[in-house]
């Protein structure tokens, strides 16, 4: 109901600049007032979720079998299904494609009740990741129950993704070594007495965990492994960036 009565806003925005425009005194201030809050609105709901915004965040990692350097792109929460202006997969791995990372990270929520009919078509354009993918799924993936979530699976994996919930794999380039570990969703494996997965042991080969939730850390009992960065989603940190400027209360 809220996302269908927020095309309200665009109407309610022009009669707003109209009043700016025409009237006089107290009501060209009323008409101000009223445009400003539906300016940012506006912007945030049709304006912002197209705009695809590459962040670029060095991180050190040492360790054994990892010299030089490896660039990986994270991809996360991008809910295909009932948000209609949410960006379409090919558009997102075009944009992965065109920054050449040498692996993928995606930290799940690839769905937001997605019919299990539509997988097939949403997700086919992740065959042309030119990067080894690794991935996890999100709460809105095990939604709907261990069919929708095993289905999902099925569907990701015959796209390339190689599926990590939980799991563990070792991604090998140019010389270069690096272990991925998959931790499953925090709030799935509570909800279905399901296992998290297994932490990786301190060794000498550098270790990137993904898990969806990252709350995942303080909500396990006993000491978690050892691991060199965790990339995680859920959070949606920042979902309206005016001007360049990430509010702080999100």
């Amino acid at each position: 109901l809220i996302f269908w009565l927020s095309y309200m806003l665009v109407p309610l925005l022009a009669i707003s600049i109209s009043g700016m425009i025409r009237g006089r005194g107290l009501w060209r201030v009323l008409f101000f007032m009223m445009a400003l809050p539906l300016g940012v609105l506006s912007y945030a709901r049709f304006i912002e979720p197209q705009r695809l915004i590459r962040v670029v965040t060095p991180v050190e990692i040492c360790g054994d079998g990892l010299p030089g350097t490896l660039r990986a792109a994270v991809l996360s929460d991008i809910h295909q299904g009932i948000f209609h202006n949410a960006p379409s997969v090919s558009r997102l791995v075009n944009a992965i494609n065109r920054s050449e990372p040498d692996l993928v990270l995606i930290p799940g929520d690839f769905t937001y009740a997605l019919k299990r009919q539509d997988f097939e078509q949403t997700f086919a354009p992740l065959e042309k990741l030119q990067a080894p993918a690794y991935a996890v799924l999100g709460n809105h993936d095990n939604y709907p129950g261990k069919e929708y979530r095993n289905d999902l699976v099925d569907v990701l994996e015959s796209k390339g993704i190689i599926m990590l919930a939980p799991g563990e794999e070792i991604f090998t380039a140019q010389g270069k070594y690096l272990r991925i570990v998959g931790i499953r969703d925090l709030d799935s494996a509570l909800h279905d007495q399901d296992s998290l997965g297994t932490f990786p042991e301190q060794g000498g080969m550098p270790s990137i965990v993904i898990s969806h939730n990252p709350d995942v850390i303080t909500k396990t009992p006993g000491r978690v492994g050892y691991f060199d960065l965790m990339v995680a989603g859920h959070t949606h940190g920042g979902q309206i960036r005016l001007f360049g400027r990430t509010p702080v209360v999100p």
